[in-house]
């Protein structure tokens, strides 16, 4: 038998394998039935955990794992439907789908490249200016692209491209790379609407609703823009040696070029202004945003700039995982499964007026972060759990930033941020940068919390 002939037996044999081991935990927790838990409580939970792994390993494609979870919570939990289905029932869910197409229609019109390739020519010509122009360029394409990864990707091959224009090394463009991945990662903690998957998760796995960009803001501005500055100056130092004598002069070859618009390029340009003026002006006027994006998608497609071909841009796979991420913690409430599971974590906390309360609850978020990888997956079983064991002393808001800043920008490995992983499936840099950097953001994570995120919300009085 020929290699080539046994190769997908064996695949297969491997991959069967796999899934039989991914049952054995689930069923263990059947047999058992810890903590008091009825059996319809134990189901649940093991098809929650089974689900998770499914996840997290990719044993099975994440839309039939997340359809076998919804199914189980609807057939089988007694919740009500509109528990299961909370996140398909939510004006999150038309939003992202609105989201995808004027993210798209933005994205191929090639207005962003026009706009801002030339003003990396004229402004990044040195290693500080060049980070000051991500976190500016990044802060202005929360607007013009709202969906997060669709940005994520536009912006990082614009950079890429523009830093292959100039002297700098090889080794120095993959740090400058990484660098605008982790700024990508760092605007996103500062408002609502620059993560719309995962900052609107965080927020209706800790019930929060009606939380807009000003409030966030208010919570997360001034400690996060300290923490990229402690990045930034960690960046500098943990690849220095990449980034020794690097130089952003522009190539000879490659001169600045001015760009003129098209017709069609200016009318969609208008759209796109008048949509962020009417974001920005949501709280005046009343409009939903919800409403402002459907009614901008329809004029992009009335003028040309969307086809219906453009639906396939509509990310089918992140809204059936959303919609069973989501479901999780409500679920398990509803049944009684979470106060019998997370209840059991008050044994864990020292008095909340010791300093190590604060800590322990970061060091749970980070230990479940690494072992599932995903931040949205770490929320949605964390923060419900956290509600129940602190929430008799923290408020929600507390519970859900506590646990979104110790996962939003730490990664060990790029499996455990969506971001990084990208990056470095993309070429951008090697995955070890993720790790050598991870370390030293370990400690960040800590020591932010404790000594900026906890002072400054003492000091506005959240806390």
């Amino acid at each position: 038998m020929t290699m080539e002939s046994s190769s997908p037996r064996e695949a297969r044999i491997k991959w069967l394998k796999s899934l039989i081991l991914s049952l054995l935990g689930p069923i263990l927790l059947l047999v058992w039935q810890p903590l008091g838990m009825t059996f319809r409580q134990t189901a649940i939970v093991a098809a929650v955990v089974l689900t998770i792994i499914w996840w997290t390993s990719n044993l099975i494609p994440k839309i039939p794992a997340s359809l076998f979870l919804l199914a189980i919570f609807w057939l089988g939990s007694g919740a009500a439907p509109e528990v299961v289905f909370s996140f398909p029932l939510s004006e999150t869910f038309p939003l992202l789908i609105f989201t995808y197409l004027f993210s798209h229609a933005v994205s191929t019109s090639g207005l962003v490249e026009k706009l801002i390739a030339p003003l990396l020519h004229r402004i990044a010509t040195t290693p500080i200016r060049l980070i000051l122009s991500m976190l500016l360029v990044y802060l202005a394409t929360v607007f013009l692209i709202p969906q997060p990864l669709a940005r994520l990707i536009l912006v990082t091959a614009i950079f890429d491209s523009y830093l292959k224009e100039t002297n700098a090394s090889a080794e120095a463009i993959q740090v400058f790379n990484f660098a605008s991945v982790l700024y990508y990662i760092l605007v996103n903690m500062l408002l609502t609407r620059a993560d719309l998957i995962m900052n609107n998760a965080a927020l209706s796995f800790a019930g929060i609703t009606g939380m807009d960009d000003l409030t966030w803001l208010r919570y997360m501005a001034v400690p996060t823009l300290v923490v990229m500055f402690v990045l930034t100056a960690a960046l500098f130092f943990i690849f220095k040696r990449e980034l020794r004598g690097s130089s952003l002069v522009l190539k000879a070859e490659h001169k600045v070029q001015n760009n003129r618009l098209t017709q069609k390029e200016i009318i969609v340009l208008i759209i796109v202004l008048v949509t962020v003026i009417l974001w920005m002006t949501e709280s005046l006027h009343g409009i939903s945003g919800t409403w402002i994006t459907l009614a901008s998608t329809v004029v992009l497609f009335f003028v040309g700039a969307l086809k219906w071909q453009d639906l396939r841009a509509i990310d089918v796979n992140t809204l059936v995982f959303l919609s069973a991420a989501f479901a999780i913690g409500g679920v398990l409430k509803a049944i009684g499964a979470a106060d019998l599971l997370f209840s059991h974590l008050k044994a864990l906390f020292p008095l909340p007026s010791s300093p190590f309360y604060f800590v322990v609850m970061v060091l749970i978020t980070m230990a479940i972060h690494m072992l599932l990888g995903s931040n949205t997956t770490t929320l949605s079983v964390v923060i419900p759990g956290l509600l129940v064991a602190v929430g008799d002393t923290l408020a929600p808001p507390m519970i859900m930033f506590i646990a979104y800043s110790s996962v939003a920008y730490h990664a060990i490995l790029p499996v455990h941020s969506v971001a990084f992983m990208i990056g470095a499936e993309k070429g951008l840099y090697p995955p070890k940068y993720v790790t050598r950097f991870g370390i030293f953001s370990t400690f960040v994570v800590y020591l932010s919390i404790l000594f900026l995120y906890l002072p400054w919300w003492r000091l506005i009085g959240a806390l």
